[in-house]
């Protein structure tokens, strides 16, 4: 046996710790997928929790041992297994049995006991060095021809892991910022399908918003504030732009983000603020250009075997779907949170999360709390638009609910994880902060179930929460707003004097920093029905121009159950015609009423299709 040099060693144990640190990264998107059991109740909370560590760590010590085996065979030209293998797999054995061992607890207290989890992986990342490093010790010291073998070994798996797992690109490098600038830095968190009638500073019963009412009681809070269209691009896509979806021509899912509009993000930019965005949800990529402004934009709705046959494959399987949208929720935070320990400022930092959207698959804890454990009913959180719900009992929907208010719960508990972030970064009293949402989502409420296809209160009101220097606290507006108020708000907060260009929205600073004035209705859109509402009243056309309109009074019929006749109350006439006036202003409304433009599998490509059947938009 020949031994190499000291030389030779030292080259060799560098190689092999740092491409094994490279694959503990790579492959922890492959262990969660593992560890996160998507049925969450099947087997007790340490069964996942042992099967799944030891089912990663086999998995991953297998591939290596295999790919040694494999590359050992070729390059010696002999079928017996090169010592250097049994050494790589001795020493990859005690990598992932302690990396997997911790990262499973971290996985397992990010749902169950969230102010431990830092800790574990800390301890666990800890544990996988040193054990990396002793393997790479006992590599380095064997035979040169094991030290080929090895090394060749961990590049192959290396290699191989590459092609199958990562996001969508590493971010991007931030400008360096004006130390001297002392403009706030702004946060914008957008929770995905999250109706205000859910949170308890809306009024709900149930206690599913803790951080987010301790937070409005230091804030200004919009009580009525709607969003411009009940789908998730078209509304994403007014928020960031400030326009109406007929301004911007983003009218459903699938759709992209115009190059004719520029975006909050590019306004930021332009005025020398640092920009980013993570979210995860594969409706808002760079490819439909939500990736306009930012410095960086990191996309986790792909976590694992991106963009492979494979992963296609995989996410016709109805439990893995489960499992990656659990993946995508518990990755965006964390992604935020270190960016933000090392921004320059100040910053424009854009996140969204894709819970509480379908399938509702809280962790367990939190569905012990909210759900019924006698019931056995089979709804299961899962949602498909195929389905007919019609005949659900009220057991049934009522489960749906309590899912949906854990996953409500869980949402919230990552409000305080990004305040946290900012205050461990003295960022805290610099930032405005601000949260709201794409739609609402309704639970058998006007004929939809599980879902926002409509225009009444359940998919249309939305929590708006800001707070930050220059905001009172402690401040609730009635007044009825829209998310296009968002931009010249952000902007004028950021740069005082400061306008966007091609704009329909409108600063809100008024409704706190001068008498409050009448202002405009706001409008909604989602395919053909349009409505326009304020603060008391609602006027609902559910097909423009041919259906009646009907009126609803919000004070005293909050569920919309009993709509009057249009001219009940002078508001009904002033809020048709504003309908009318803008719809008839702008004929490309017209035509989007007219076709109902719904979402059809020749208007998207083949990636932008399977997001929309993952998130149960289209069959």
């Amino acid at each position: 046996m020949k031994h190499p040099d000291r030389r030779l060693q030292a080259i060799a144990f560098c190689l092999v710790f740092s491409i094994g640190v490279a694959i503990i990264d790579a492959v922890t998107p492959l262990y969660e997928l593992v560890v996160t059991d998507p049925r969450r109740g099947l087997l007790p909370d340490y069964a996942l929790f042992i099967i799944g560590s030891l089912a990663a760590a086999l998995l991953i010590v297998g591939s290596i041992t295999v790919g040694g085996f494999l590359f050992g065979a070729v390059l010696s030209r002999q079928r017996a297994v090169p010592d250097g293998v049994v050494l790589g797999g001795i020493a990859a054995l005690a990598v992932f049995v302690c990396w997997g061992a911790f990262v499973g607890v971290e996985i397992y207290d990010a749902a169950y006991a969230p102010s431990k989890a830092e800790w574990w992986a800390m301890a666990g990342r800890g544990a996988a060095l040193i054990a990396l490093a002793t393997g790479a010790l006992f590599v380095a010291r064997a035979s040169t021809h094991a030290i080929r073998v090895a090394t060749g070994a961990i590049a192959v798996f290396s290699v191989a892991t590459s092609a199958l797992v990562g996001f969508s690109g590493p971010p991007a490098s931030a400008p360096a910022a004006d130390p001297g600038d002392e403009r706030p830095n702004v946060v914008l968190f957008v929770i995905d399908t999250l109706r205000a009638s859910a949170m308890g500073a809306y009024g709900y019963a149930r206690n599913t918003t803790p951080h987010f009412d301790a937070l409005s009681a230091d804030a200004v809070l919009f009580e009525n504030a709607y969003v411009q269209y009940t789908a998730s691009t078209a509304s994403h896509t007014s928020i960031q732009t400030g326009c109406y979806p007929a301004t911007h021509g983003a009218v459903t899912n699938g759709m992209s983000i115009p190059t004719s509009v520029r975006t909050l993000a590019s306004h930021f930019r332009d005025t020398g603020y640092t920009t980013a965005a993570f979210h995860n949800h594969g409706l808002l990529t760079q490819r439909h250009g939500f990736n306009q402004g930012f410095d960086v934009f990191v996309e986790t709705h792909n976590p694992t075997l991106a963009g492979t046959p494979l992963r296609v494959w995989l996410y016709e399987l109805h439990l893995v779907r489960a499992v990656h949208v659990l993946l995508q929720f518990q990755t965006v935070v964390p992604l935020a949170r270190a960016w933000i320990a090392e921004a320059d400022r100040p910053f424009f930092l854009w996140i969204t999360t894709s819970q509480p959207h379908t399938p509702y698959l809280p962790p367990r804890r939190l569905l012990r709390e909210f759900a019924d454990p006698d019931y056995d009913g089979p709804m299961d959180g899962n949602f498909s638009p195929r389905n007919d719900y019609s005949g659900l009992s009220s057991e049934d929907i009522d489960h749906m609910r309590d899912r949906y208010d854990a996953e409500v719960r869980w949402a919230d508990e990552d409000i305080a994880r990004v305040l946290d972030a900012l205050e461990a970064t003295e960022n805290r009293d610099d930032s405005v902060f601000v949260v709201s949402s794409d739609h609402g989502e309704a639970f058998a409420e006007h004929g939809v179930y599980f879902s926002h296809g409509g225009v009444h209160q359940e998919s249309i009101h939305v929590p708006l929460l800001l707070q930050g220097p220059g905001l009172p606290a402690g401040l609730r507006v009635p007044e009825a707003v829209g998310l296009i108020d968002l931009v010249p708000t952000l902007l004028r907060l950021a740069n005082p004097g400061a306008s966007p260009t091609r704009c329909d929205g409108e600063d809100l600073s008024p409704l706190w920093s001068a008498a409050p004035q009448r202002r405009p209705p706001v409008l909604a859109w989602k395919h053909g029905a349009v409505t326009a509402v304020d603060e008391r009243h609602q006027v609902v056309f559910s097909k423009y121009p041919d259906a009646d309109p009907q009126l609803y009074d919000l004070a005293a019929d909050p569920e919309q159950l009993h709509p009057l006749a249009l001219d009940a109350h002078a508001d009904g006439p002033r809020l048709a015609a504003h309908v009318r006036a803008y719809c008839d202003a702008t004929p490309r409304t017209q035509a989007y009423c007219a076709s109902e433009h719904r979402v059809s599998p020749r208007d998207n490509d083949a990636e932008t299709l399977r997001m929309l059947r993952e998130l149960g938009y289209v069959e």
